[in-house]
């Protein structure tokens, strides 16, 4: 999971940095078929977003089709259903490497 703030450009500027950082240092085997999760959290700050929802699918699907989720650790929106295609997605992967 990797998770900006939609408040901050500089935040979100950084992702494609922390995915290449995780790649680099967690020994991901294959990054093409990595399920990583792009969450844009804070949405509770709209009123101060600097990232549009629409800019930050666009990134996640040009840059690897990932799964993008909007979230507020504040208010817990969107919160449950990250995390339960995160907990899909680790469940999957963890069957492929088994097979």
């Amino acid at each position: 999971m990797i998770v900006y703030d939609i408040s901050s450009q500089k935040s979100f500027d950084n992702i494609e940095t922390w995915k290449s950082e995780f790649i680099d240092q967690g020994g991901v085997k294959d990054p093409s078929k990595f399920p990583f999760v792009i969450l844009g959290n804070k949405a509770d700050k709209e009123e101060e977003r600097e990232v549009s929802k629409s800019k930050a699918e666009l990134w996640a699907q040009n840059n690897g089709g990932h799964q993008f989720f909007e979230t507020s650790a504040k208010d817990d929106s969107g919160v449950k259903e990250a995390f339960d295609s995160i907990t899909g997605l680790a469940a999957n992967q963890i069957k492929e490497e088994e097979m």
